[in-house]
């Protein structure tokens, strides 16, 4: 059957004004230049009757708040219901601040005017995409980038575990290797028009978007693989890059950002040359739903937590002005969104803060479908999604601050939500 799935893409660039401030560090900086333009992406499927929207925008994070208008907007320009609209925040460290409590001392009200636009220009990216809709062929690819991740947590006799970048005030204890692992695996998707060249390309890594970390605007190693895929594949390819687990995984601190996007390049450029495109009909379709989770407790001995994470005292400092805001927010609970989407034999389930990798593999271990890729920072960001092992060890990803507003109980809801979904989506096949 053939033109039975039809593929649409397109992107708009929404990179602020040079000035506003950054976000990628415990203080703004402010940009000086543009590396990389940062970009909204928008993949529009159809297939037999049912529409999908995936869109990918060039922040390190975005409050649901702001997603859910940019999801209003998209969903009443192009009638793709909200349910079957999925975004994400590439998380590139070298992109605008998005929230006036991610830093203690607050931002500057022109720090965030660029977000007044957001809405419209992510509604156009969605709307072109679903007017770009052709036909198209579909083709599954997996493949392995070895080397250019690994774990940022470093575990020592002492039980504690200390993040890469503060390993010279870590206790005089021995050193047991890496806390975690990473996950070399890329999978990606490719769509072809009826003439043999790709419209669009959707792929997924598990890495921190955080290899360039200076003063000007990037999208960091996504848009060097971008590029690349554009120089072997034609100009009018748009590839979508989806965030793996990946919250406690960081780029090889030894390789530049362009290498490790050019090494992510070389790896797909292999297999999707290979690649063999189907006519066959497949089904697409998603489901989402709203979660409630109690927030992170506050605990008696987060001072010494604090003190044996490894952070220099006036870093410790912004810990504690960090979990001060939150205090005077006095949330209890929060409300998220957790959605899981198939595109074909392929499974994805999201989850709305940095998930980290031993999350990321349970869900693909558990999953009812073959091929099954958890995407972060979805819908919102809540924080980081410590494992209880993590938890235990402190470090910084379980320190109370702005970037890890859930505790344990919160996070396993969240992800046996995502798990729940997967499994309600594959029953519906």
């Amino acid at each position: 059957m053939k033109a039975s799935l039809k593929v649409g893409a397109a992107e708009v660039d929404i990179t602020p004004p040079i000035g506003v401030g950054m976000v990628g560090g415990l203080e703004p900086r402010y940009s000086i230049g543009v590396d990389d333009p940062l970009l909204v992406k928008a993949l529009v499927i159809e297939s037999l009757g049912t529409r999908l929207a995936i869109v990918a925008l060039d922040l390190c994070s975005l409050p649901r708040r702001f997603g859910d208008a940019c999801v209003k907007a998209a969903s009443r320009k192009t009638g793709i219901p909200a349910d079957h609209i999925i975004w994400c925040a590439t998380h590139t460290h070298t992109g605008p601040i998005s929230d006036a409590d991610i830093f203690p001392k607050g931002v500057r009200p022109s720090d965030l005017a660029w977000l007044k636009k957001l809405p419209s220009q992510f509604a156009q990216a969605v709307d072109q995409a679903n007017a770009n809709r052709q036909p198209a062929r579909m083709s599954r690819v997996r493949t392995f980038c070895e080397g250019v991740a690994c774990s940022r947590r470093i575990h020592f006799k002492s039980g504690f575990d200390i993040n890469s970048w503060n390993l010279d005030r870590a206790d005089d204890t021995q050193s047991l290797g890496y806390a975690s692992h990473s996950d070399p695996e890329v999978g990606a998707l490719c769509f072809d028009r009826l003439d043999g060249k790709p419209a669009a390309i959707l792929w997924t890594f598990a890495c921190h978007t955080n290899a360039n970390s200076g003063p000007r605007f990037s999208a960091d190693y996504p848009a060097v693989t971008a590029a690349r895929l554009r120089e072997r594949y034609g100009a009018q390819v748009i590839s979508v890059y989806l965030p793996g687990a990946c919250g406690d995984v960081n780029a090889n601190p030894m390789l530049r950002y362009r290498e490790v996007g050019n090494r992510l390049a070389d790896v797909l450029v292999r297999v999707l040359d290979s690649r063999k495109p189907s006519d066959q009909p497949i089904q697409v379709q998603a489901i989402r739903q709203q979660v409630t989770v109690p927030t992170r407790p506050f605990r008696a001995d987060e001072s010494w937590r604090r003190k044996v994470s490894g952070w220099a005292p006036e870093d410790q400092k912004w810990f504690e002005y960090s979990e001060n805001i939150i205090k005077k927010r006095n949330e209890k609970e929060l409300a998220t969104w957790v959605q899981a989407f198939r595109i074909g034999e392929v499974g994805f389930v999201t989850q709305p803060g940095e998930l980290f990798v031993e999350w990321g593999l349970a869900f693909k271990a558990t999953s009812p479908f073959s091929w099954t890729y958890p995407v972060e920072l979805c819908g919102d960001c809540v924080g980081y999604f410590v494992t209880p092992e993590a938890e235990a060890a402190i470090g910084y990803e379980s320190l109370n601050s702005w970037a890890s507003r859930i505790g344990l109980e919160g996070v396993k809801q969240l992800v046996a939500s995502g798990k729940n979904l997967l499994n309600d989506l594959w029953k519906t096949s």
